[in-house]
Order: C-alpha cells, then sequence, then structure tokens
C-alpha cells in the first residue's frame, strides 16, 4: 500500500506541472522495467520513473531514478533514507528534482502547489495511503476506504486530498449503488474545494456528482477547473466528452 500509495501522488504532483506531460497508471500498467522502450515506442513517453520503497521498522528507503527511454540511461537517480514521519518531503523532493531533470520551467504557482504538503500529520498520512489500494468498483472495500479516510480526517481535519477522495468514493455508491449517497457526495466535495480551491480531486470529485445530477452546465465548469489544475489528467476531458455527446 504504501509504495502504491506514494508513487500515486509522486505522478499527482508531476500531474500539475504544465511543462510536464504524465502518462497515467492504467496506461503504463502492462509495462515493466524489462520493457522501458515500449513507453516511447507505443505511448511517445520519452522518460520513465522508476523506483522501490522499502519499510524497515519506523524507517522508510525510497530509491528513484529517471531513465530516458531511448537509450535506458539513468538521467537522474536518489536514494532517501528517512523517517516515516518524514516521507512527505520525500515525495515533494522526488517531484521537484524529476522536474528540474527534465529542464521544466516551474511557475511560482507550480512551485508552491508541489512544495505545500498535504497534511503534516503523518499518521493521518499513512491511513490515507492505506486506502488508495482498495477498490472502488467493490462495495466492501470502498466502504473500508472511506473509513480509512474518515480516520484521517479525524487526525487532520483540514486534509483536504483525504477529503477529495472520500467524496469521489462516496460518489461511487451512490453511482453503483444507492442514490441517497449522491447530495453526501456533493457536500463532501463543496467541503474539499473550499479546504483546498487548488486541488484538482477536489474539483473533479464535484463535477462527478453535479453529472450524475443533470447539472450539465455546472458539471462542465468544475471538470475544466480539474482539467487546468491537473492538464495531464485525461479524466475531465474525457468526462466533457461525454457531457457533450
Amino acid at each position: 500500500y504504501f509504495a502504491a500509495g506514494a508513487t500515486d501522488e509522486i505522478r499527482g504532483q508531476l500531474s500539475t506541472l504544465g511543462a510536464l506531460r504524465v502518462l497515467g497508471r492504467s496506461a503504463v500498467h502492462r509495462y515493466g522495467e524489462a520493457n522501458v522502450k515500449g513507453l516511447r515506442t507505443d505511448l511517445g513517453a520519452g522518460s520513465a520513473v522508476e523506483g522501490s520503497v522499502r519499510l524497515d521498522g519506523e524507517r522508510v528507503r525510497v530509491a528513484v531514478e529517471l531513465v530516458d527511454t531511448t537509450t535506458e540511461q539513468t538521467l537522474w537517480s536518489e536514494q532517501y533514507d528517512r523517517r516515516l514521519e518524514d516521507v512527505l518531503s520525500v515525495q515533494r523532493d522526488v517531484a521537484l528534482r524529476i522536474a528540474e531533470a527534465l529542464k521544466a520551467t516551474l511557475s511560482p504557482a507550480e512551485r508552491t502547489s508541489v512544495e505545500k504538503l498535504p497534511t503534516t500529520n503523518p499518521e493521518a498520512y499513512q491511513i490515507y495511503l492505506r486506502s488508495h489500494v482498495l477498490s472502488s468498483g467493490d462495495r466492501q472495500q470502498n466502504l473500508r476506504a472511506i473509513e480509512l479516510l474518515q480516520d484521517a480526517l479525524k487526525l487532520d481535519p483540514g486534509f483536504a486530498a483525504a477529503q477529495a477522495r472520500m467524496a469521489y468514493r462516496t460518489f461511487f455508491l451512490a453511482y453503483y449503488a444507492d442514490p441517497k449517497y449522491l447530495d453526501i457526495s456533493i457536500e463532501q466535495a463543496r467541503r474539499a474545494v473550499a479546504m483546498d480551491p487548488a486541488l484538482a480531486r477536489g474539483h473533479f470529485a464535484l463535477a462527478s456528482g453535479y453529472a450524475v445530477k443533470g447539472w450539465a452546465a455546472r458539471s462542465r465548469q468544475e471538470f475544466l477547473k480539474a482539467l487546468e489544475l491537473e492538464a495531464s489528467d485525461g479524466g475531465p476531458i474525457s468526462n466533457i466528452a461525454v457531457l457533450e455527446s
């Protein structure tokens, strides 16, 4: 759960940078370290980020490298050996160093966004990461993930990323099972946006709820905001296409 969650969070941070285009998890899932060149020939990716995570008691070791997909040469690599409570800063540092290695120019707002820690509570963050690996398509797993996110928010009521993920998972309960959850999801998403207006996930969750409500104009506006904040995420534009069809 820790490696998967950290990977997802680093990908999310890189996706907010306008100078980079980041492929989603599903697009690269079938490629491994042995087929880095396939990322270029099949998907047009110029670089790949590889890494590993090792937990040892209260310490975590994160090894990361940036690889050129044409030559398979390492462009940059780093190893971080930190206490668990400091792992949040590792993800921030990794995102900034990758952007630097790719010579990506960051606007002041983008740098501020990447440098901002989602929470200062390491226990809340670990609980948040545990929720990542639970399927939103499985009702019981989704309910368990919502419980974990609620626990994270009890430890840090201002944890906007946890609030946004909880809103989206609650939306899935409404979409697949019980419509009564739809209004709850929308209220949770509004709260996430109020906590952090620059959080794309909050706007995406809100747009999803609005779409099911039939509020197309509001939904489109929120999807466009999510796309503006996280340009590499194809989710908003594909949902806008559905609204326009």
